[in-house]
């Protein structure tokens, strides 16, 4: 039923002209027609993905980049907040050797 349809919805759509070309025209036509359509596929297929792509871009990394800059940020704020408390704590112990860190800066 359904293949009988198919075949009538084809010839109805294929004009008699084509029906009526040679053999070899009627190949090399239909053939240029499928190279057609594949490629009209292909780009459909491109036109897709770079929709998708977009939309991963904004949807996802675009809010994504800006939490993890500041989380780097974060972490390393506390770094060096993490290493300045402790240059301040070795600085206020009471001397021992009579050496400070600042005498590496600070030479007389």
């Amino acid at each position: 039923m359904f293949r009988n349809l198919a075949t009538r919805v084809i010839h109805w759509i294929i004009s008699p002209r084509i029906e009526q070309m040679p053999d070899e025209p009627r190949r090399r036509y239909f053939r240029n027609m499928a190279w057609f359509c594949f490629v009209l596929a292909l780009s459909v297929a491109l036109f897709a993905f770079l929709i998708l792509w977009a939309w991963f871009t904004i949807v996802w990394v675009a809010p994504i980049l800006p939490a993890l800059w500041l989380a780097i940020g974060a972490i390393l704020l506390f770094l060096v907040a993490a290493v300045t408390l402790a240059v301040a704590r070795i600085e206020r112990r009471p001397n021992q050797n009579s050496f400070s860190i600042v005498d590496l800066w600070v030479s007389d």
